[in-house]
């Protein structure tokens, strides 16, 4: 991540055929109105990359009392200070900027309840036990807390499978070569999808 980080972003949108940005406004606009109102409460953006989605929900009219943005990335944390514009709003409903923490989703170093909503883009795909994280983000959650989660998953339909996945490993590949001269740059994206969950797994797993 550390190596990709610079274009990230980027390639994210062109791999979802520009799709990305509306899925991540839609997002943003349920965090926004999840936050208790008027102003307030613990927004945690897991897998924050670049911080785009924290950054989205302010856009949005979100105002938290704190935004956290935790990665395991420090070249994406880097990015994610660099784009930071501190204060947010109009003196009244200003927010401080984002605290950023290097982290891991499986040890969130936040107490149990404590946070009014989590948001995470394409981040749970990535770690090594996706129930365990689910866990962990249930425990810093506060009781009626909200978790939005956006990611690519496995198709439930095999024919689509097959398509989805021949369409990952040789768009990341090209992707991969151009940009990085390394034809793997985006290949844990192919590789992650294969291991990963069906979004009927994933619903269920949220029960």
């Amino acid at each position: 991540f550390d190596t990709v980080a610079p274009r990230y972003d980027r390639f994210t949108r062109w791999f979802s055929f520009g799709m990305d940005h509306g899925w991540k406004q839609l997002l943003a606009r349920w965090a926004a109105a999840a936050l208790p109102g008027g102003g307030g409460g613990v927004l945690l953006d897991l897998a924050c990359g670049t911080g785009d989605l924290g950054r989205a929900v302010r856009r949005m009219g979100g105002r938290p009392a704190a935004l956290i943005g935790m990665d395991s990335s420090r070249e994406m944390l880097r990015l994610a200070a660099r784009r930071a514009t501190g204060l947010v709003g109009d003196g009244r409903t200003a927010c401080p900027a984002a605290r950023l923490v290097r982290g891991d989703m499986m040890a969130i170093p936040l107490p149990a309840g404590s946070v009014d909503v989590i948001t995470v883009g394409y981040g749970f795909r990535n770690t090594p036990d996706a129930p365990g994280a689910l866990a962990e983000a249930a425990r810093v959650l506060k009781p009626g807390g909200w978790l939005l989660d956006l990611d690519f998953f496995r198709p439930d339909g095999p024919a689509w499978r097959r398509l989805y996945r021949w369409y990952l490993r040789q768009a990341g590949r090209l992707v991969g070569r151009l940009w990085h001269g390394e034809p793997e740059a985006y290949g844990y994206i192919a590789r992650s999808i294969e291991q990963w969950l069906t979004p009927t797994e994933f619903r269920s797993a949220l029960l």
